[in-house]
């Protein structure tokens, strides 16, 4: 498991910008491993904000990020709206059940 997909639900569904749904784990494992061969791959929290339910068994997450990568050899960045939903699981860990990506402008060199 890895830092990126450490909270994700079994049958999580990840909701890219301009992309088709991903579903399962080993999907959005596969994904975020394209971004793992960029060296210039980050992300940078800009804000966030978790509203838990009052059960205390689901919270909605909402953060905005700054995100960087290359294309072309040339180092890139934009800023992202970050929006998932969490569960806590039979072991009364959190998980997130599904999020969505939605760019906030196009992509611009640094």
């Amino acid at each position: 498991m890895t830092r990126t997909t450490a909270f994700d639900a079994v049958g999580v569904v990840s909701m890219e910008c301009g992309s088709a749904p991903v579903v399962g784990i080993d999907a959005a494992r596969d994904g975020f491993a394209l971004f793992a061969h960029d060296p210039h791959w980050r992300v940078s929290l800009i804000n966030e904000t978790v509203d838990v339910a009052s059960s205390g068994d689901l919270a909605v997450y909402r953060g905005a990020y700054n995100e960087e990568n290359s294309r072309a050899g040339v180092v890139m960045t934009h800023r992202i709206n970050f929006i998932a939903e969490f569960r806590r699981g039979d072991d009364g860990e959190w998980e997130m059940l599904w999020y969505m990506v939605a760019n906030m402008e196009p992509s611009h060199p640094m």
